[in-house]
């Protein structure tokens, strides 16, 4: 059996390793009262977060122990790393006190409300006199 799944792989290469940096995907929703951003990071735990602000940019890292790379594989495909992202914030818009952040089935949800000034009050009627 072992002999068979060797020449199954006999065509995949028998070194071949992930680009080193990694940036996880991302989705951004604004809504009237806050921005969601969603960071696909599957394979991580919340406590490999770190979120912070720091002059208007929500920085979030990943920092993981390198405990798989003693394994020795003779392919792989998947992998979770460390990483460090950022995202530039509306300067004033962002009430930083109430930004929050959950994760849930592999994505990383981080909530960012706006300020009360920045928020969509829907179209206003202007009465004409």
């Amino acid at each position: 059996m072992n002999s068979l799944f060797d020449e199954l792989l006999n065509d995949f290469p028998t070194n071949f390793h992930l680009n080193e940096s990694w940036t996880p995907k991302a989705n951004i929703q604004e809504k009237s009262d806050e921005w969601n951003i969603e960071l696909m990071v599957p394979g991580m735990k919340k406590e490999d977060f770190k979120l912070e602000v720091v002059e208007n940019k929500l920085i979030v890292k990943a920092e993981l122990e390198k405990s798989e790379e003693d394994k020795t594989y003779k392919y792989r495909e998947f992998n979770v790393k460390s990483f460090t992202r950022s995202f530039n914030l509306p300067k004033g818009l962002v009430d930083e006190d109430k930004i929050s952040a959950k994760y849930d089935s592999g994505i990383l949800y981080v909530m960012v409300p706006k300020r009360e000034e920045a928020k969509d009050r829907g179209p206003r009627v202007i009465e004409i006199q």
